[in-house]
């Protein structure tokens, strides 16, 4: 049986790779989350011993708090142990662009500069 973080990480990135999923800031800054059916993912970064980590909080319909995981409480393979962290620090920096609307920051000020 796969372990269904993996695979809720996994869909999260495929997902938002193609555009599917609408990010948003969280509530706290370096935090973005997305709904996904009635309940909601928040995705941040955090440092422990020294090391960033990603962090992912599930909650469920009421709002609370489900599950807590980050990228390294899933299995890792035989070359590199901190595996996870390189997919989801991606999929957070994604999460970020979509929801501060980075790309469309960064296109209103080319075509701004392009006029003068």
């Amino acid at each position: 049986m796969s372990d269904q973080r993996v695979q809720i990480i996994e869909l999260l990135i495929r997902q938002t790779e193609a555009g599917k999923l609408e990010w948003e800031e969280g509530v706290n800054d370096g935090q973005y989350k997305v709904e996904v059916g009635s309940n909601t993912v928040l995705l941040s970064e955090k440092i422990r011993d020294g090391n960033p980590i990603i962090v992912v909080r599930l909650y469920n319909s009421n709002g609370a708090l489900a599950e807590t995981f980050t990228d390294e409480d899933l299995p890792s393979n035989d070359e590199n142990e901190y595996y996870w962290y390189k997919p989801m620090e991606n999929l957070l920096n994604r999460a970020r662009r979509k929801a501060l609307g980075t790309d469309e920051v960064m296109k209103s000020i080319i075509e701004t500069l392009g006029k003068t």
